[in-house]
């Protein structure tokens, strides 16, 4: 199965964005993601929550996770 922690490099700042167009290259980001759906019971929008980095590849920077693999990062 493998190590579950992903130890992560240094990344500098993460922001919390309420759309990826207005985060800066080169930024980490937790964003709304542009897809999602109404649930049918109640019409309620879900949305996916993204973590991106803009002009780059996230999923490199924390060190390439396998699918469903926890990542930590300790301060």
């Amino acid at each position: 199965m493998g190590n579950p922690f992903c130890p992560l490099p240094f990344f500098g700042d993460a922001v919390y964005s309420d759309g990826s167009f207005k985060v800066p290259s080169g930024t980490l980001a937790f964003a709304p993601g542009s897809s999602g759906w109404q649930l049918a019971k109640s019409g309620e929008p879900l949305r996916w929550m993204e973590l991106f980095l803009r002009g780059g590849n996230a999923w490199e920077r924390f060190g390439k996770p396998r699918l469903n693999q926890q990542v930590t990062r300790i301060v």
